[in-house]
């Protein structure tokens, strides 16, 4: 869920400022970085929560 929201805010951030400044380049952009981005940090939080319940 949190994953959900990050990536709808930065959507909306990207929609806001990258996207009118850089055109179609922001938008070619923005997709892949904010999928890199949200992979970071589902990898991050499944390895704290894998470190604290070893077992599932």
């Amino acid at each position: 869920m949190i994953s959900s929201i990050i990536e709808l805010l930065m959507k909306i951030i990207a929609a806001l400022w990258v996207i009118p400044s850089f055109g179609f380049v922001g938008i070619c952009v923005t997709e892949p970085v904010t999928w890199v981005i949200m992979t970071v940090f589902l990898i991050t939080v499944y390895m704290v929560k894998t470190r604290k319940n070893p077992e599932g």
